[in-house]
């Protein structure tokens, strides 16, 4: 299981440093060009972290991966708000980026307590995401390709979103059901799904700009 977290923080590292240095045209480009460098940079880091045996805090309530609540508290707030961005919607954005948080935090103090408590958070962590889901579905992009990215992307976060609640709640920090290792190959497999998703469907919409850095020669 190290070896695929390594490789796993590997691949993000890339991305990261193409992210880094590519020369977008425009100031929306260059925000979204951080964006993605904050994603994948956050999850190079844990993935490294866990890869080298740092990841796993055992509690009498369970093993944790705390590296992945760090990761999120960082790469999801930048991934809600590349996402709603697209609408154009300010008090959205800060809607959702909010939302995202409450679900982290939430998520984290589920991992940290005992029952009933663990799982009352970990019902609250769910209904920030389903209150995300909602906004989602609730706003479209600002037109032209916006529009379209949004609607993509959007899809793909309903579809691998409700994943993650399912994999916490099955594995090391919920039932049991699972252990360490299967619950960190289920979240690296649903982050890898998410983030590739993004990047591609990015990619897609703005080829030249996103895909292709240009290295001073």
């Amino acid at each position: 299981m190290r070896s695929v977290s390594l490789l796993a923080a590997a691949g993000f590292a890339l991305v990261t440093a193409g992210a880094v240095a590519v020369r977008p045209t425009s100031n929306e480009l260059r925000r979204y060009r951080w964006i993605v460098a904050v994603i994948f940079g956050a999850s190079a880091v844990s993935y490294a972290g866990i890869g080298l045996g740092y990841g796993r805090v055992d509690l009498a309530t369970g093993s944790v991966a705390w590296l992945h609540y760090a990761e999120w508290l960082v790469g999801t707030p930048a991934y809600v708000a590349g996402l709603f961005l697209l609408t154009e919607e300010p008090n959205t954005v800060r809607l959702a980026v909010g939302l995202d948080l409450l679900m982290v935090g939430a998520g984290i103090g589920a991992a940290l307590t005992s029952e009933p408590a663990r799982y009352a958070l970990f019902a609250l962590a769910t209904l920030s995401l389903v209150g995300l889901f909602a906004l989602l579905v609730g706003r479209q992009g600002a037109g032209g390709w916006r529009s379209a990215l949004y609607t993509d992307l959007r899809r793909l976060f309903l579809a691998v979103g409700p994943g993650y609640p399912v994999v916490w709640l099955l594995g090391s920090e919920g039932l049991g059901l699972f252990g360490f290792g299967v619950t960190n190959l289920g979240f690296l497999l649903l982050d890898a799904v998410v983030k590739a998703g993004f990047l591609v469907l990015l990619c897609r919409a703005q080829p030249v700009d996103i895909i292709l850095p240009v290295w001073d020669g």
